[in-house]
C-alpha cells in the first residue's frame, strides 16, 4: 500500500502545465511590483544626478501623480505571462533532455557536476527563446514608464506602431545584444543559484508524501538569496539597457560604448548602481512570490535535478 501511495505522488512530467501555472504566478507578481519597477526605470533614465528611491518616488508623484507609477501597466501581460510561458516550457524541456544525457554518465562526481552546472546553460538558452516576443513590448513599456515628451503613446499597440513608423521595425530589436547579455545573465544566474541550493538541500532526501520539494521556508530563503546575488551582479548592465531603450534612434545614434563613456564621465562609476534599491526590492519580491509557486508545480510536473 505504501508503495502504491508513493507511486501516486511521483511527478508526472508536463512542462505546459508547469509553465502555465508558474507564468500566472509571475504575472501576478509583476502586477503587484509594477509601481516599483516604474520608479526604478525613472531613476535609471534620469541623467542629471543620483536619485535615491525616495527621491525617485517623489519625482514621479510630484510630476504625474499616483497614476504615474502605473503608466504602461497593460504591458504586464505581454512582458511577463507570455514570455514566462515560453521560458518555463523551454527550460523544463531542455532540462529533461539534459538529464537523459547525464544519466548515461557512469562517473558519479562528473554526473553531479553536470547536474549542478546544467541550469546555468538551460536557463540562459530558455531566456533567449522568450526574448523574441518580449523585447518589442519592453521598448514601449520602458518609454511609457519614463514618460518622455517624445514618447506619449496612448496604448501599447500605438507605441509599437509609432516606433515602427519613426524608427523602423528593427528598432524594437536593436537592443537585443544588450538584452541577451543582461537578461540571460540575470535569469541564468538566478536559476543556477536556485537549482544549486535546491540540489544541496534536497539531494538524498524526500518528503513524507513522497514528493521531492523544498519546504515553504526553504523555498522563500533560496528564492531571496538567489535573487539578491543575481540582481546585484546584473544591475550595471540593466542600467545601460534602460538608457539605450529611451534613445530616439531617429535623432541620436545608438551606441553602448558612448552611453557607457558618457555615464562614467558625467555621473561617475556610482551611477552603475542607480535604481539598485528598487530593483532589489522588485526582484526579491518577485522571486519570493513566484518561485515557491514554481517549486510546488515543479514537484508535480517538472524535472528534478536533485534526484538520484
Amino acid at each position: 500500500m505504501a508503495a502504491i501511495a508513493q507511486e501516486k505522488t511521483q511527478p508526472q512530467y508536463n512542462p505546459l502545465k508547469l509553465a502555465a501555472c508558474s507564468s500566472l504566478g509571475y504575472w501576478i507578481a509583476d502586477m503587484i511590483m509594477y509601481p516599483l519597477d516604474t520608479i526604478s526605470t525613472k531613476i535609471k533614465a534620469h541623467t542629471a544626478e543620483f536619485l535615491s528611491f525616495k527621491q525617485g518616488y517623489k519625482q514621479v508623484i510630484k510630476g504625474e501623480g499616483f497614476k504615474g507609477v502605473f503608466r504602461g501597466f497593460s504591458t504586464t501581460f505581454p512582458c511577463s505571462f507570455v514570455p514566462s510561458l515560453l521560458y518555463f516550457s523551454s527550460y523544463e524541456t531542455m532540462n529533461k533532455y539534459g538529464m537523459s544525457l547525464i544519466k548515461k554518465v557512469q562517473n558519479e562526481n562528473i554526473s553531479t557536476a553536470l547536474k549542478i552546472c546544467m541550469p546555468l546553460l538551460t536557463s540562459s538558452l530558455a531566456e533567449i527563446v522568450c526574448l523574441i516576443p518580449y523585447m518589442p513590448f519592453d521598448v514601449v513599456r520602458t518609454r511609457l514608464q519614463v514618460n518622455d515628451t517624445n514618447f506619449q503613446y496612448t496604448s501599447v499597440l500605438q507605441g509599437l506602431k509609432d516606433v515602427q513608423q519613426k524608427e523602423g521595425f528593427l528598432r524594437l530589436y536593436k537592443a537585443s545584444h544588450i538584452y541577451i547579455a543582461t537578461t540571460t545573465m540575470q535569469t541564468g544566474l538566478l536559476f543556477w543559484f536556485y537549482e544549486m541550493q535546491r540540489f544541496f538541500l534536497l539531494h538524498n532526501t524526500q518528503s513524507e508524501d513522497g514528493r521531492h520539494k523544498l519546504t515553504i521556508k526553504q523555498s522563500i530563503l533560496v528564492s531571496l538569496s538567489s535573487s539578491l546575488l543575481s540582481t546585484f551582479m546584473v544591475n550595471p548592465f540593466d542600467l545601460i539597457l534602460t538608457r539605450y531603450q529611451v534613445i530616439d534612434s531617429s535623432k541620436q545614434k545608438l551606441s553602448v560604448r558612448k552611453i557607457t563613456k558618457d555615464l562614467i564621465k558625467n555621473e561617475g562609476y556610482i551611477a552603475f548602481f542607480k535604481g539598485l534599491t528598487p530593483r532589489l526590492l522588485i526582484s526579491c519580491a518577485n522571486s519570493v512570490l513566484f518561485l515557491p509557486v514554481y517549486e510546488h508545480f515543479k514537484s508535480l510536473y517538472g524535472i528534478d535535478i536533485s534526484e538520484n
